[in-house]
C-alpha cells in the first residue's frame, strides 16, 4: 500500500470533532496568523494538509485559499470546509511554482510543510510565499516533537531552525503545544 497525504488524513476528514480538535493543538498558530490577518484580506496556505487552519480566519471574513498538490487531500478539504461550514477556496498546484501574480495575498502560511523538504528547497519554498505575499508564518515540529510522523519530517532544535531561517527578517518566533512547535512570522527583506 503507497503511503500518501490523503491515507495520512482520511481518518480525520468529516469528524467535526478532530477537526475542532486540530485547530486548537494549534490554536497558538492561528492566533498569530489572526494577529496578521484582518478580515477583507487575502491569506494563502501553501500545503492544505486538513484544510481547517483557515477556518476560524474564514469565519472573522478573512478570504482564505489553501493549495496543495494533490486533488484527493483538496477534495478531503471540501469536505472538511462543508463540516466546519468554511468559506474557503481549494487550489491545485505547486508550492514550488505558486500560480499567482506577485503580491496578490496579504499573507501566506504553511504549517507543517517545509520540515519535509531539504534546505535548499525550504528557501525555494519560502520565496515563493514571499513573492506572493509580504508576509510569511511557518510552523515546524521541534525536536522531541511525539506527532504522528509521515516518514519524511525533519524534528530539528530551535537552534537548528534558526540556522535555517536565519536569513530572513523575523517579525516573531514563539515556540508551542508544549514546546513542542516553533512558528516564526517573516516578511521580505534581511
Amino acid at each position: 500500500m503507497t503511503k500518501t497525504w490523503a491515507r495520512f488524513y482520511a481518518n480525520v476528514c468529516g469528524s467535526r470533532r478532530l477537526l475542532e480538535g486540530s485547530i486548537m493543538a494549534n490554536r497558538p498558530f492561528v492566533e498569530e496568523l489572526a494577529r496578521l490577518a484582518k478580515a477583507g484580506d487575502k491569506v494563502l496556505e501553501v500545503g492544505a494538509g486538513t484544510g481547517v487552519l483557515g477556518w476560524p480566519l474564514a469565519q472573522a471574513g478573512v478570504k482564505v485559499t489553501c493549495l496543495d498538490n494533490d486533488e484527493e487531500v483538496l477534495r478531503m478539504c471540501e469536505i472538511n470546509a462543508r463540516v466546519l461550514g468554511a468559506d474557503i477556496k481549494y487550489v491545485f498546484g505547486d508550492g514550488f511554482e505558486l500560480p499567482f501574480e506577485d503580491n496578490s495575498f496579504n499573507l501566506a502560511y504553511s504549517e507543517g510543510l517545509v520540515e519535509h523538504e531539504t534546505d535548499e528547497d525550504i528557501h525555494r519554498l519560502l520565496g515563493e510565499q514571499l513573492r506572493v505575499a509580504p508576509i510569511v508564518v511557518v510552523g515546524v515540529p521541534l525536536e522531541g516533537c511525539k506527532d504522528i510522523a509521515f516518514g519524511n519530517e525533519r524534528w530539528l532544535s530551535v537552534a537548528e531552525w534558526e540556522e535555517i531561517l536565519g536569513r530572513y527578517l523575523a517579525l516573531r518566533a514563539f515556540s508551542y503545544n508544549q514546546e513542542t512547535r516553533l512558528c516564526v512570522s517573516i516578511m521580505r527583506g534581511g
